[in-house]
């Protein structure tokens, strides 16, 4: 199993490690915020959403470096700017809208399906009694909670009004160099990423500020790439280990969903830039496997340990973390309950988990929440982002959002990457088609070999019960004793006369067998309490996979855009579907069509990153998937992009190879096979010891004996 998750980690970090290469530092809005973010911790603040990001590597957007906005200036600035907006929408004169002027990177409505609206979304939220910034509600004639802008120089004429960052400039108590052409012109240039908590940031800041100080930044920059290879590396790990947790018989499902989930596009391009998704899905999935393996195996110091660990790593590392801390502090004190003896140790036992948990928790990162709290309302700010970046006037709602084919179909395009480029140049959309043809018939066939497997147990254990019926009146007569002596006519005892008196009537009413009903109930008491933390486990994976599709539901129908990366920590389930409909097809028990998958994935992710590449550079589009590959490594500065492509090919061969390999043996071994009854229903049934020779009765001896004497 090493062997397979140790190919599955090369071909992924091949893939990430082109990525991170390859694609330019700073063609999406939100690399650039996370890094903004990593080099304000590093110079040791903690930034708001409000904060401007600064221009502190060569290349990326902001304002100039030199140009220094406190959070309290910043957050003075926002609600100056709020005041005027409201005050020119309660007068009536300006929009009825203020949409951003630059959106983030992410599904836009053609891309996803959803008609463009005819009227520009709000992104401005009203300011509370308290001072907190709250997200405002969607109004079509600017009335009510929501608020206009005051109509601007050069907005007026092209009939586009400005965003509320713009007027947070031209406020005053902002600095000077926050105006002009270098100044804050979108809310894309907000660090809107100020929600997450600060852990991941804390680590990316390292290579981050040593790439300052040591002159050369755009290496530093890389180098805090390739950290975040790492983290999907010690993402894949932990998904095998909790594939093998729930699924103990089945290792090679866990080298399987390990592989799958190293060549999926999204999670690829998430860890090949600087993004906190990497590390996030790292922890939640360590904490989901830990909390699975304190289920089955009941609980240690050292599984504690490392759950508390791992759930206060997530919270400390995303918003999203906060929430599945919530979710497996619950069932880590059910598992400790469930290992416990007597009613009110399991009770205490498992109050004491879920308290302990939570104080560590809340002692380690908890502050941050009740900041978020402070500041704009909810613990994750995903209402105020929401508005931030709208993508209509009028949301989803989540009835809709959940009924919706379209969004569901945007969003499961997206994790090959950014779906409108499937179509660009040869179709690929029949790739995704086919993934989906194949989970259906694979789960189909596993299902209709479990049932065969199911019926044939049953038919083997009934045929061996009727055998057995018919070889009970051939097993001989039933033994008896031997027969008693008749008693001497000469014994000085006589026989005892028995007392023929009338005596009390017995009770001829049969007893209740209260026996068998009791090992019955006991039986199937045990039997559920010993598949209890398996059933326990996967209600966890059914949650986790709601509480991920919720947080995606919610933020949509807050008038966020369609971003698949959202529901990435539910991923490896889908993964793990798709492993197991492949061991079922034909070849699995070598593997085959697990391997295949996989470098069918790989190569269609290195196509659409290669896309990816030309739809940011456009001068790129000339060129196959190889040259916009090497000419992008030229771009960025390496000195041998040939070797380098060769490299990392090699790489992804040798890890394909070792994958195949370890299937080889695992799936051999784990993967079951179609099972073909064949009862013998006239066989004589077997025992264990040799059956019993009749019993012979035993006569009387003679009276005389007939031999004549002499």
């Amino acid at each position: 199993m090493v062997v397979g998750v140790s190919g599955a980690s090369l071909v992924f970090a091949a893939l990430a490690t082109l990525t991170a290469l390859a694609i330019p530092p700073f063609t999406s809005a939100d690399e650039a915020q996370h890094t903004s973010y990593a080099l304000e911790v590093g110079s040791g603040s903690l930034p708001v959403i409000d904060t401007p990001v600064r221009s502190l590597l060569p290349g990326m957007p902001g304002i100039p470096a030199d140009c220094v906005v406190t959070p309290e200036q910043a957050r003075a600035g926002l609600e100056a700017a709020r005041a005027r907006l409201a005050h020119e929408g309660g007068s009536g004169r300006g929009s009825a809208t203020v949409p951003g002027a630059g959106t983030r990177e992410g599904p836009r409505a053609g891309e996803t399906g959803r008609p463009p609206t005819s009227s520009p979304p709000l992104a401005i939220p009203v300011a509370a009694e308290t001072g907190a910034p709250q997200p405002g509600r969607p109004t079509a004639g600017g009335t009510g909670t929501g608020t206009a802008p005051r109509p601007t120089a050069g907005s007026a004429g092209n009939g586009r009004p400005l965003s509320v960052a713009v007027e947070m400039a031209s406020a005053g108590g902002m600095p000077a160099c926050a105006h002009g052409p270098r100044g804050v012109h979108s809310n894309t240039q907000l660090t809107y990423t100020a929600n997450h908590p600060p852990l991941f940031y804390a680590i990316q800041s390292v290579p981050l500020e040593a790439g300052i100080h040591s002159g050369h930044p755009i290496a530093g920059f890389r180098a805090a790439r390739l950290l975040n290879v790492v983290f999907g590396i010690a993402a894949l790990a932990a998904i095998a280990w909790l594939v093998r947790e729930l699924v103990p018989a089945r290792p090679d499902l866990a080298v399987g969903t390990a592989a799958v989930m190293g060549t999926v596009g999204m999670f690829v391009n998430s860890c090949g830039q600087l993004y906190n998704d990497g590390l996030s899905l790292a922890t939640i999935v360590a904490g989901l496997a830990a909390t699975v393996a304190l289920l089955r195996r009941g609980p240690s110091a050292m599984r504690l340990l490392c759950l508390a660990a791992v759930v206060l790593a997530a919270a400390a590392t995303r918003a999203s973390g906060v929430l599945e801390a919530g979710l497996l502090l619950p069932v880590a004190g059910i598992a400790v309950a469930l290992h416990s003896g007597g009613r009110w140790r399991r009770l205490g036992f498992g109050i004491a988990t879920v308290a302990g948990g939570a104080a560590v928790v809340c002692a380690g990162i908890g502050w941050f929440y009740w900041r978020n709290i402070q500041l704009y309302g909810d613990l994750t700010a995903s209402g105020l982002i929401a508005k931030m970046f709208p993508i209509s006037e009028k949301p989803m709602t989540a009835g809709e959002i959940l009924h919706s084919r379209a969004f569901a179909w945007a969003i499961y395009r997206g994790f090959y990457g950014r779906p409108r480029l499937l179509t660009d140049g040869r179709d690929l959309t029949d790739g995704p088609k086919l993934v989906l043809l194949v989970l259906v018939a694979g789960l189909t066939l596993a299902a209709l070999r479990w049932t065969a497997r199911r019926c044939a147990v049953l038919w083997a254990r009934g045929a061996r019960l009727l055998a057995a019926r018919r070889a009970l009146p051939s097993a001989g007569p039933i033994a008896l004793p031997p027969a008693r002596e008749a008693p001497d006519d000469g014994a000085s005892d006589p026989a005892p006369v028995p007392d023929l008196a009338p005596g009390p009537v017995p009770d001829l009413a049969p007893e209740p067998d209260l026996r068998g009903t009791r090992d019955a109930t006991a039986g199937f008491l045990g039997v559920c309490r010993r598949r209890a933390p398996g059933a326990f486990a996967w209600v966890l994976i059914m949650l986790h996979v709601a509480v991920a599709a919720a947080t995606l539901v919610g933020y949509v129908a807050a008038g966020g855009a369609w971003f698949a990366r959202y529901l990435l920590p539910a991923v490896p389930v889908a993964t793990l579907l798709l492993a197991a409909a492949l061991a079922a097809l034909p070849g699995a028990r070598r593997g085959l069509p697990t391997v295949v998958t996989v470098a069918a994935l790989a190569l269609m992710t290195c196509v659409m990153t290669g896309r990816e590449l030309a739809f940011k550079l456009p001068a790129l589009h000339q060129y196959d998937t190889v040259g916009r590959l090497r000419s992008a490594l030229v771009v960025s500065g390496a000195h041998a992009p040939t070797f380098t492509l060769w490299t990392l090919g090699l790489v992804a061969l040798v890890g394909l190879a070792l994958l195949t390999t370890a299937l080889w043996s695992l799936a051999t071994a784990a993967v079951p096979t179609w099972p073909v009854p064949r009862p013998r229903v006239n066989r004589r049934p077997t025992f264990a010891h040799r059956p019993m020779p009749r019993p012979v009765v035993a006569n009387a001896p003679p009276t005389a004996d007939p031999t004549p004497s002499s």
